[in-house]
């Protein structure tokens, strides 16, 4: 009957049992084929493969069991559901767009996750180079110098904590998600640290501040672009991990979104700038969020399709 439950059941039997199975298929008006495997053994089996609706497998099973006896090395006997219908057409349809595309590359899901699961803690060489990160960032919003900026987002690593706290979401895995999540909050502390220590710094130093803390407070006004630019960016994340693209290259892009604005809000805090340091925290903000919920509903869309 269409819409019920659709079940694929696969026997195999020595030759001596092949026609006992044969028999209880016989008495069946069920769909099934038999075939000869090749298996590196000189026992003679054959197999066969049963399609049944849900309401047919009290009668089937039953039958089967009897027909084979279990302990025999050569007998075996699985089951399994078979989807069917409107549903498992789209998700065919789907690998097969997703395969076109080269979103899929021969990685699982699985793998995705036992890598999200060891990129959720934070050590000591990232822990550097997110205080370095910032400093540099701090430097190239001084300077105005683009190269700074690029260099910084080179540095930071703070792709790795994102990754894993959207692929934990995704997962229901909340202890990776929260440990991702805490290693996001730490590096992210660490740049603002960072770069709010540098400029406290250069403020002794630096003469004409108004024109700096001008051309920053420009530049790092809050929009709600910022939210759509850093949903984009959590998408590309999820894309990136699934289908082996150039992660550094999405790594940079996501430095660019949080690293700096972080940098500008140590500027403000330093300078006591409040306007600079409210807008730059929305902004921040706004990319941080944006950047979570991009990636982690990406992966659930990726994880039904896949």
């Amino acid at each position: 009957m269409p819409g019920l439950p659709l079940y694929r059941v696969s026997v195999y039997a020595s030759e001596s049992e092949a026609d006992r199975v044969r028999e209880v298929l016989k008495g069946t008006k069920l769909y099934w084929y038999e075939y000869s495997p090749v298996f590196n053994s000189e026992t003679s089996v054959a197999a066969f493969e049963i399609y049944a609706p849900e309401e047919a497998l009290q009668d089937l099973l039953p039958g089967l069991y009897r027909a084979i006896d279990l302990r025999k090395r050569e007998n075996a006997f699985y089951m399994e559901k078979v989807e069917t219908g409107v549903g498992a057409s789209r998700r065919v349809l789907s690998r097969r767009f997703l395969r076109s595309v080269r979103i899929l590359r021969s990685r699982p899901l699985e793998e995705v996750l036992d890598e999200a699961n060891d990129r959720s803690s934070v050590d000591l060489l990232q822990a550097l180079l997110a205080a370095i990160a910032g400093v540099v960032a701090l430097a190239g919003i001084i300077t105005g110098s683009m190269i700074l900026l690029v260099g910084a987002m080179l540095l930071s690593p703070i792709l790795s904590p994102i990754y894993s706290a959207a692929v934990g979401l995704s997962f229901g895995r909340l202890e990776i998600a929260v440990r991702g999540g805490f290693s996001l909050l730490i590096l992210t502390l660490l740049a603002l640290a960072s770069s709010t220590t540098a400029a406290v710094i250069v403020s002794v130093f630096l003469p004409g501040s108004d024109a700096v803390l001008g051309a920053a407070r420009q530049a790092y006004t809050p929009h709600y672009i910022d939210l759509i630019i850093g949903f984009a960016l959590g998408a590309a994340v999820s894309l990136a991990a699934v289908a082996r693209l150039n992660e550094p290259l999405i790594g940079v892009a996501v430095a660019a979104a949080l690293i700096p604005p972080l940098a500008a809000l140590g500027l403000g805090l330093a300078f006591l700038d409040y306007e600079l340091s409210l807008g730059s925290l929305a902004k921040a903000s706004a990319n941080m969020a944006g950047l979570l919920a991009g990636s982690t509903v990406t992966f659930n869309i990726l994880r039904r399709l896949l």
